[in-house]
């Protein structure tokens, strides 16, 4: 999805928005807990399945709560439009017969003060 947003923003708004997606390393996320303080820290994968019916539409709402919101907005109409068309062409592996089904996994950590 990025590679395909920066042909239409800078390629600074689009790093800002995989570096939500760095910190994929469990050792890594169990220092920076522990370091903030926390003990018997507790780290779990979670997956799911996202399901959005429009394709264009979960691109734009996605991006809207992004810091690539403001890069997003400033593009005009057939730029924006452009844009969506290309995301979403990078993203047809995730559609099905009732629209966007993705996977994504996540971690879940838990711990006490």
């Amino acid at each position: 999805m990025t590679k395909a947003l920066e042909r239409y923003v800078s390629s600074e708004a689009a790093a800002n928005l995989r570096a939500a997606f760095t910190l994929t390393d469990r050792a890594d996320i169990r220092a920076l807990v522990a370091q903030a303080g926390f003990r018997d820290i507790r780290i779990r994968i979670r997956s799911r399945l996202t399901r959005y019916p429009s394709l264009a539409e979960y691109v734009l709402g996605y991006l809207s709560g992004t810091p690539m919101a403001g890069p997003v907005a400033a593009l005009d109409d057939v730029t924006r439009r452009e844009m969506v068309e290309d995301v979403c062409s990078s993203l047809q592996e995730y559609v099905d017969d009732d629209g966007m089904a993705a996977p994504w996994e996540a971690h879940l950590v838990t711990a006490q003060v």
